[in-house]
């Protein structure tokens, strides 16, 4: 099966469902969220390196590191869900 076979699939499964739960009316209801998860703490020491250089890789230390959850959620209508 093709890229355009799988495409073709998966827009007849959509009318499917969007068909038989009624979502065509109602598109706030048709959602997508994705998360991603951020360290915070990652503090390094200073690095020393030639001029001119555009990608300097850094070693952190082994230490635990805070890590921060990011979410975010958005519906078909265009509206997403505020931050607090």
């Amino acid at each position: 099966m093709n890229e355009q076979e799988h495409a073709g699939t998966f827009v007849n499964i959509l009318e499917k469902i969007v068909t038989e739960y009624a979502l065509s009316d109602t598109p706030g209801n048709i959602v997508n969220i994705d998360s991603s998860g951020i360290q915070i703490n990652n503090n390094t020491d200073s690095v020393i390196t030639d001029s001119g250089l555009t990608n300097v890789h850094v070693l952190t230390t082994g230490e635990k590191t805070e890590n921060v959850t990011v979410i975010a959620f958005c519906n078909t209508a265009g509206k997403f869900l505020p931050l607090f």
